[in-house]
């Protein structure tokens, strides 16, 4: 996805890396699934051609979907597959920077 058209008007636009409004996130029904896919690519001997970081990601990519939160409205996008999007107004309406979550918040 590189746009994605907003039900307030607004244009939500993902064409660089350490986007504040987007997050990737792997379910809780497909979470244990992933573990074992990683958990595999451990066990399997590294080829020539990918990284062990490269097969991780294709695995992270694999078993998860994305999130965008509208900087106008607040709404979040929820990635449903296919380039497929559900949306969900938070109840204050207005953009609350929740998926901008700095890591050293829960050190």
């Amino acid at each position: 996805m590189s746009k994605l058209g907003c039900i307030c008007g607004h244009v939500i636009v993902d064409q660089t890396d350490q986007i504040p409004y987007k997050a990737s996130f792997i379910t809780d029904v497909d979470l244990f699934d992933f573990y074992d896919a990683v958990d595999d690519t451990m066990k399997t001997p590294l080829n020539h051609k990918q990284t062990f970081s490269e097969q991780f990601i294709d695995k992270f990519i694999r078993y998860s979907a994305d999130m965008y939160e509208c900087t106008q409205c607040g709404r979040l996008w929820i990635g449903i597959g296919n380039n497929q999007f559900k949306a969900f107004l938070p109840e204050s309406g207005k953009y609350q920077a929740i998926l901008n979550i700095q890591h050293d918040r829960f050190k």
